[in-house]
């Protein structure tokens, strides 16, 4: 695992490729992709942060597409635009460092019991720039169950880029009702190799 301390490593370092998914499956870089273990205490690590807004983020049992565990988050009204702007989410707790040149795919499992609003992002440290996914509905989980959502970085322009992804809730600005998502099977790696089943 690649640390903020280490980014002076070599280029051939700034990949390092986690257990895969399944059989098969392209290269993962998150550890503990299913959240079978804590993913507040064991590799890759995920804090969760409410930026401001009405939220609650927990390791849920009993929830998982894969297993038994997912991350739960679940929120209310956001965060006032004088105060700290953004979605709140999980995101992970030290930097991810890319190729340059390379293209990456991050992807999430969402499902929702009342039709919440996905978010995935990846924001770069240093550029100062972000991309997103934007809002995603899920269907209620009576409805068709879990949802894949991908988001695709383009060339990475230098080496050792640093990386954090964020799974993330979208919420109405004119409030709303407390709505919940769960996230599961997280995927982050070369494009090219496509996501895990």
């Amino acid at each position: 695992r690649q640390r903020a301390s280490e980014l002076g490593t070599p280029p051939e370092a700034c990949l390092q490729t986690g257990p895969d998914l399944s059989a098969g499956a392209p290269p993962n870089t998150i550890l503990n992709p299913s959240f079978e273990e804590n993913a507040q205490v064991h590799d890759t690590r995920w804090i969760f942060n409410p930026l401001g807004a009405e939220a609650t983020g927990e390791w849920a049992f009993g929830q998982g597409r894969t297993g038994q565990h997912a991350l739960r988050l679940t929120a209310s009204i956001p965060a006032p635009e004088d105060v700290l702007f953004g979605w709140p989410g999980w995101f992970t707790a030290e930097p991810i460092l890319l190729c340059q040149g390379r293209s990456y795919q991050f992807g999430a499992w969402a499902s929702s019991p009342d039709g919440a609003s996905a978010w995935l992002s990846i924001e770069m440290s240093g550029s100062g720039g972000a991309i997103s996914t934007g809002c995603t509905d899920l269907p209620a989980l009576g409805e068709g169950g879990w949802q894949l959502i991908t988001l695709t970085l383009d060339r990475v322009p230098a080496d050792g880029l640093p990386v954090r992804l964020g799974l993330q809730q979208c919420l109405p600005t004119d409030g709303s009702p407390v709505s919940t998502h769960y996230y599961d099977d997280v995927f982050f790696g070369d494009s090219s190799l496509g996501v895990p089943p």
